[in-house]
């Protein structure tokens, strides 16, 4: 897909092959979406990346979306670009291919095996068995921040722990995030882990208790009309960078038990100033909090070559 469609609409979830288009003249390269896009494929996936032959050598499409009253896309610099041509045309693990020739497909080391096996059957790594285990543990005005670069398992994360809690008998839990598909790979999980639950829609119920969605507005407007939040509620809100911090103060004088996830890389990369922008509100509101970052990756293994 074209560079621009995917920096509007970043994919989500994961794929066995992405191409992104840095050739179109309508597309040029955005290193966000290409980030963003990469962070999307799984273990053993490929990447293909086309660029133009003279890539580095001219001004890029995406230049247009950059420059600013007085500066023209023409005089920008083209040295980033030049410098990562550069880069890419070294790379052991990249497999060139030029118009009208085959690739030449690169001999890659196997992965290591990962060391430590995680706690919680259901998690990939330490790192997200721990996080599900503060998850279920939270307790009352201790609120519990979730960072984590992207393909961590952060969202399944959140999924687990919503099994585990209806497990024990919680009867409702919200969730939020700027958007439902944000939220899918944390109902994926639900659906595995309760194979008795029924979905429908953003809502997901087992005998006894239920996991909603619920979009940031609704959410505030359930507040304000003493519907939602109140004691003994749980909300865990998903890609809290993307939402205002108004409206997440709110939300944590409003719930008491609630966690905040967001990912700290890539087009999402607010995440990296959310913590210390609501560090001060979280303090303040609720000095126990706890934050906790996952730093292993679940798609993929340590030291992957597209990662480097």
């Amino acid at each position: 897909m074209a560079a621009g469609e995917q920096g509007s609409n970043p994919a989500r979830g994961e794929q066995d092959l992405v191409v992104f288009d840095a050739v179109s003249s309508e597309a040029g390269f955005d290193p966000e979406a290409f980030g963003a896009l990469s962070g999307t494929l799984r273990a053993g996936g490929l990447m293909v990346l086309m660029t133009p032959a003279d890539w580095g050598a001219r001004p890029d499409a995406d230049y247009a979306r950059l420059a600013e009253h007085p500066w023209s896309p023409e005089n920008l610099s083209s040295r980033y670009l030049a410098r990562l041509s550069s880069l890419l045309s070294n790379a052991p693990e990249v497999a060139p291919w030029p118009a009208g020739a085959a690739p030449e497909i690169p001999t890659l080391a196997s992965a290591p095996r990962q060391a430590a096996a995680p706690s919680d059957p259901a998690c990939l790594t330490p790192d997200q068995a721990d996080a599900v285990a503060r998850l279920v543990r939270l307790r009352r005005r201790r609120p519990l921040v979730i960072t984590a670069d992207r393909g961590r398992g952060k969202t399944a994360a959140l999924g687990i722990a919503c099994a585990r809690l209806l497990a024990r008998g919680i009867d409702e839990i919200l969730v939020t995030a700027p958007r439902p598909s944000a939220v899918a790979g944390l109902f994926e999980r639900l659906a595995v882990l309760c194979p008795e639950g029924v979905r429908r829609g953003n809502r997901f119920e087992v005998e006894g208790g239920c996991v909603s969605f619920l979009a940031p507005d609704e959410l505030q407007s359930r507040i304000e009309r003493g519907e939602a939040g109140g004691a003994g509620r749980w909300l865990l809100v998903d890609e809290a960078a993307a939402i205002p911090a108004g409206l997440l103060g709110g939300w944590l004088e409003a719930f008491p038990r609630i966690a905040f996830a967001t990912t700290v890389h890539g087009y999402e990369g607010a995440g990296r100033g959310f913590a210390l922008r609501f560090r001060e509100r979280l303090t303040r509101f609720a000095p126990d909090w706890r934050e906790i970052h996952l730093a292993t990756p679940v798609r993929w293994a340590e030291g992957d070559p597209l990662r480097r």
